[in-house]
């Protein structure tokens, strides 16, 4: 284990000094990813001045709060894609992947890490000057802030596990973005990206309290605006670690059946 985290260590370190040596990319990049949030907010803010000035518990501030926490967890929460695995499965590219002393998933998982890094210092500026614009309403305290953390870094590593179990879907069959669509397309509805899980029907609610995409997106934005008591956010921690574990049950079972299955089909 210490070798693998010195590995680990050495890694990221050599990915985030990469990406950092491409400033303004990283900078239009997450300026991008500005947008979409933004238009969230400022369509449910009218709708709540038109309802009184809330809708569903949310004011105006906290609709600031949490569609500014929002680009934070969004720019966590992205993984390798089951399109990558795809492409790599089907033009070969896993192949020399193979031959490194490392599993692929190190390999990508470091990389992200670094992403992660390089990304956070580039959105606290972006977040200072939204705050400014916006005047959120966040409740605050350390220990708020201690569990938005572990919820963030915990959202991370079990959507990237979840996504990279997916991706094994691939050693079946080369054509799978019916399947990966399909599977994008619910966890936007369901996980917060879209709307705060109170403005959606209550059927919808209780489907999204069981399945994941709540628990890697929206969680994390709800416990930092103060949307949830301290029991909730400590079973919100528990069902992030057990998502965790079925995805990497998912993932070890996937990729030990079908690694056996792959052979390149080509570009």
């Amino acid at each position: 284990m210490r070798l693998l985290w010195d590995i680990y260590r050495k890694m990221v370190l050599t990915s985030t000094l990469e990406m950092l040596q491409y400033r303004l990319g990283n900078l239009f990049w997450l300026l991008g990813m500005v947008f979409e949030p933004m238009i969230y907010l400022v369509m449910w803010s009218a709708l709540a001045n038109e309802n009184g000035g809330s809708i569903a518990g949310y004011t105006a501030g906290n609709l600031a709060a949490y569609y500014i926490a929002w680009t934070l967890v969004r720019q966590w929460n992205i993984a390798l894609t089951p399109f990558g695995f795809e492409q790599r499965v089907r033009e070969g590219g896993l192949t020399p992947l193979l031959l490194r002393p490392l599993h692929p998933f190190h390999y990508d998982m470091a990389g992200f890490i670094a992403m992660r890094i390089v990304g956070t210092l580039y959105w606290i500026p972006i977040g200072v000057a939204l705050w400014w614009l916006f005047s959120p309403v966040y409740p605050g305290g350390w220990l708020t802030l201690v569990i938005f953390a572990l919820s963030l870094v915990l959202s991370f590593v079990m959507r990237f596990v979840l996504v990279y179990a997916l991706g094994m879907v691939s050693f079946w069959t080369t054509r799978v973005s019916a399947i990966f669509n399909l599977y994008f397309a619910v966890e936007t509805i369901l996980s917060g990206r879209l709307v705060p899980q109170a403005l959606l029907p209550e059927w919808a609610q209780r489907i999204a309290n069981v399945l994941p995409f709540r628990w890697s997106f929206g969680f994390p934005i709800e416990v930092i605006i103060g949307k949830l008591a301290l029991p909730e956010m400590v079973l919100g921690l528990g069902i992030q670690l057990g998502w965790l574990a079925v995805a990497t049950v998912l993932f070890v079972v996937g990729w030990n059946a079908g690694i056996k299955r792959y052979s390149a089909v080509g570009a």
